[in-house]
């Protein structure tokens, strides 16, 4: 399939991706509640996980405490601004955008409460962070074939319900 035909699609893949995350983000104010971080990024925890929740990174902690809830709120905050002005017409802010939403989501404990749902939208966002960071932005083309791939495996009705969920958890539950 020539580059006339997966440009669209790759378009509309991207494009449903961030307007959803953003749309559910603006539409609830969170850009607005993120309370600043008073602590050094970490990395993410070591595929399989191990200790206990709240421990390492990424994974659960017990309840909305303050602290998990402000990072939680700065981590969502940024991924999503990461997210605003992607186009496949800019290969290198589209690689960073992605890579730097990914980063932000899987270095981050959310709240046992709403893991579930950061997780699958980490995971989707690190699927396609990953694919985009692969090809790199010197190819657009191998970017938009990488985008459409990692595209055909989201459901993106979950990834919207899930990304509604954690919203509306930091909008009404993180000490509100």
């Amino acid at each position: 399939m020539d580059s006339s035909v997966w440009r669209p699609v790759a378009r509309g893949v991207v494009l449903a991706a961030v307007a959803v995350t953003t749309a559910v983000v603006v539409v609830s104010g969170a850009f607005d509640q993120a309370r600043p971080v008073v602590s050094f990024p970490v990395a993410a925890p070591p595929p399989g996980g191990g200790g206990t929740p709240g421990d390492e990174p990424g994974t659960p902690a017990e309840g909305g405490t303050p602290d998990t809830c402000a990072d939680a709120e700065t981590a969502w905050a940024a991924a999503n601004k990461a997210q605003v002005s992607l186009s496949v017409a800019h290969p290198g802010a589209l690689v960073e955008g992605f890579v730097a939403a990914r980063d932000a989501l899987v270095s981050t404990t959310p709240p046992a409460e709403i893991a579930a749902d950061w997780h699958l939208v980490a995971g989707y966002l690190t699927m396609i962070a990953d694919a985009v960071e692969e090809v790199g932005p010197e190819d657009p083309d191998g970017l938009v074939r990488a985008i459409d791939r990692a595209g055909a495996m989201m459901d993106v009705e979950l990834m919207t319900q899930s990304s509604a969920s954690v919203t509306a958890y930091l909008r009404d539950s993180c000490g509100r």
